[in-house]
């Protein structure tokens, strides 16, 4: 029997149930339009690589007959007919260069490889997603049945607002449990099938053959020209040992706040710093009583957990953010001494990566970020791209060869090792290559999991193209030379005296040409940098300070010291 022919016959089942439970009613149908990675993101906005997907589920679940009901001594409760759950199969076209043949099985592999897949294996994992989907919902309805008969509001309209709110939450908790433990299954499952289909294939002795890259198996990107990508917002950032934030606007519960936010792929949600809302709006605690379940999740190696609050509003510069909760949690990680004030009030995590396409430009002047429609976006013609496939719990990463790569722009590193290759060791590899993209020539890289922050990213206008799965480069960016370490030999620290800010020389040996010359110069421990480039240091962050000695600003620069009781200037001529 064929998948659709399966589906028509169960196109419409109620779930018979006692008098006293909920009824349920659900319908399965597979949609005849072939999906795309732009349909994907309406089918499931919380897919998390609609680029890469071969197949999805849409899910609707909506309440029958909601109605407010009186209960006694005024209050409000609500009366419910059923739930209907409404589930849509979206297959791509037959034809679509996401789907492989038998031939391209990967003889011998020894755990799923999630490039591999066929219309039929697609067909069959759709079927057993939406079956175990909809048997997630009948089991769980009588929980959900058992909150609403605990709402009791005073007004009738709240009382309906808790009804969704419930539903809301009972879906959440479901989509957790199907997506963590139910989809790894039908993983399994599909991948077992297809390798029985392809066993003939594989006992024939055939050559194991390389399986496509994810570049190959993908929608192409827009040709140039053809479409119009459509800028949302423009945002001026600021930059904190590298990394870009944005001013945004945050309402929740009638209160305004405004803030610095950090643009990061490392976090799993979109924060908001406890402090800087107590700071700013005062009233934390009633607040908080707007705040949703707590949430467990990693950021930047670090265990955390925050409770939700729910938002009017996210706005940067202007243009209102498909953002609607943010989680509780500190977010300050760049402080003074080292840096003029305190960053960030919050942070614009994967939630927001994954529905806008951002472009930064570290090399303007008066750095920004430009917020982009994900749909049809495409920066100019000559910049390059490389496939980025959302990690559970690691962000965006890339296949590059020995290396996998994950995109770091909230670090101010250049490349750093998260993960050791299968020996055990850390080889290094020359240079970066991911697909056909030359990220880094000059660079010994491990042949590991590396993270490649903005140091690396930094020495050009990029854009983190998640939605599309892409990472763009302009191509004069990877073709600037070497990358510009630390200067060995050299060691600045901002110092706090008499509650202001001092860059003094915390160390200086003659183990560079830099550090050589300025010593030679007069400069010695414990005297302070007065001025670079005539801009108090004072008024600099260290990152700026360190930038500027490696020649990021000029190759010419001039430091003023001072030396006792006199200043001196000195124009430092940094060597390539």
């Amino acid at each position: 029997m064929t998948l659709l022919f399966s589906v028509l016959l169960a196109l419409v089942s109620t779930v018979a149930h006692a008098d006293d439970v909920l009824p349920f009613r659900s319908e399965v149908s597979l949609e005849p339009v072939p999906l795309t990675t732009e349909r994907a993101w309406v089918a499931d906005p919380h897919a998390p690589n609609p680029h890469r997907a071969a197949w999805l589920i849409e899910r609707r679940v909506e309440f029958e007959g909601l109605e407010s009901a009186p209960l006694k001594a005024g209050a409000n409760g609500v009366k419910v007919r059923g739930l209907s759950a409404s589930t849509r199969m979206h297959l791509r076209a037959p034809s679509a260069r996401r789907y492989l043949t038998l031939e391209h099985f990967p003889c011998g592999a020894k755990r799923p490889d999630p490039r591999y897949m066929t219309r039929a294996g697609a067909e069959d994992a759709a079927k057993r997603a939406a079956d175990l989907w909809n048997h997630r919902l009948e089991q769980s309805i009588t929980l959900l049945e058992n909150n609403l008969k605990h709402i009791s509001n005073p007004k009738p309209e709240g009382a309906l607002s808790e009804a969704r709110f419930q539903l809301r939450h009972w879906l959440e908790r479901l989509e957790t449990k199907w997506r963590d433990q139910d989809l790894p299954g039908v993983e399994r499952a599909v991948w077992e099938k297809m390798a029985a289909d392809a066993r003939n294939v594989c006992s024939a002795g055939r050559a194991p053959q390389a399986l496509p890259r994810w570049e190959d198996l993908m929608d192409p990107p827009p040709l140039p020209g053809k479409v119009r990508p459509l800028v949302l917002a423009r945002a001026p950032a600021r930059r904190w040992g590298g990394v870009f934030s944005v001013r945004a606007t945050v309402d929740i519960g009638g209160t305004r706040l405004n803030g610095h936010f950090l643009i990061d792929p490392e976090s799993t949600f979109s924060m908001i710093s406890p402090s800087f809302m107590e700071e700013q709006a005062g009233g934390l605690a009633q607040l908080l009583g707007l705040a949703g379940e707590p949430q467990t999740f990693g950021w930047h190696g670090e265990k955390r957990a925050g409770r939700r609050i729910y938002v009017d509003a996210v706005e940067v510069s202007g243009y209102p953010l498909a953002v609607d909760e943010l989680v509780l949690s500190e977010t300050r990680v760049f402080l003074p001494p080292e840096h003029v004030s305190s960053c960030c009030d919050g942070v614009l995590g994967r939630d927001f990566l994954a529905r806008y396409s951002v472009e930064f430009d570290p090399l303007a002047v008066g750095s920004h970020v430009k917020i982009w429609d994900r749909q049809g976006f495409v920066p100019p013609p000559e910049w390059v791209w490389v496939e980025a496939g959302r990690i559970s719990g690691d962000g965006w990463a890339s296949d590059c060869g020995p290396t996998d790569v994950r995109w770091a722009t909230a670090e101010s590193y250049a490349v750093r090792a998260i993960k050791e290759d299968a020996t055990g060791g850390l080889k290094k590899e020359p240079g970066l290559t991911c697909g056909s993209v030359k990220l880094a020539r000059d660079l010994q890289v491990p042949a590991a999991t590396v993270g490649v922050g903005m140091d690396l990213l930094g020495r050009g206008p990029f854009a983190l193209d998640f939605p599309n799965g892409r990472v763009w480069f302009e191509p004069k960016a990877l073709d600037r030379g070497p990358l510009l370490g630390a200067l060995p030999g050299l060691v600045l620290e901002f110092q706090y005296e008499k509650g202001e800010r001092h860059l003094r020389v915390s160390d200086l040996k003659p183990e560079g040409p830099v550090p050589r010359t300025l010593q030679q110069a007069g400069l010695k421990p414990r005297m302070e940098i007065l001025t670079i480039n005539g801009t108090s240091a004072g008024d600099m962050d260290l990152w700026e300070v360190e930038r500027a000695l490696r020649g990021d600003r000029g190759k010419v620069v001039t430091l003023k010291w001072r030396a006792g009781k006199e200043d001196k200037t000195f124009p430092l001529t940094v060597e390539d």
